[in-house]
C-alpha cells in the first residue's frame, strides 16, 4: 500500500513539474512573439522605473528651493522684528507730538 502511495505521488510530481515546464515554454513563446520588451508585464515595469527615477531631479529641485525659501523667511521674520523693536520710539515720540499739537490747537 504504501508503495503505490508512493508511486502515485511520484506521478503526480513529474506530472505537475511536466506542466510547469510546457507552461513556462508557453510563456516564454509568448514573450519571443512580442518582442521580450514589449510584453505588457516588462513594459509596464519600465514605465514605472521611468515614472519613479525620472521625477528624482525634480524632486531634489523642489527640497532645494523649499530649503533657500524657508531660511528667506527667517531673514525676513528678523528683519520684521527689529523693525518692530526700531519703530516703537517712533510710534511713541509721534503719540506725543500729537499730544502737544491737541493741547496748543
Amino acid at each position: 500500500m504504501i508503495e503505490q502511495e508512493t508511486a502515485k505521488s511520484r506521478k503526480t510530481l513529474a506530472r505537475r513539474s511536466l506542466w510547469g515546464v510546457l507552461k513556462t515554454h508557453n510563456k516564454m513563446n509568448e514573450y519571443s512573439k512580442v518582442g521580450f520588451k514589449n510584453h505588457p508585464p516588462i513594459s509596464s515595469e519600465y514605465v514605472r522605473f521611468f515614472i519613479q527615477n525620472v521625477s528624482i531631479g525634480r524632486v531634489s529641485k523642489l527640497e532645494i528651493e523649499n530649503k533657500d525659501l524657508k531660511e528667506k523667511l527667517k531673514a525676513l521674520n528678523r528683519n520684521v522684528t527689529t523693525a518692530a523693536k526700531n519703530g516703537k520710539p517712533a510710534l511713541n515720540r509721534l503719540e506725543e507730538v500729537k499730544k502737544a499739537l491737541k493741547s496748543e490747537g
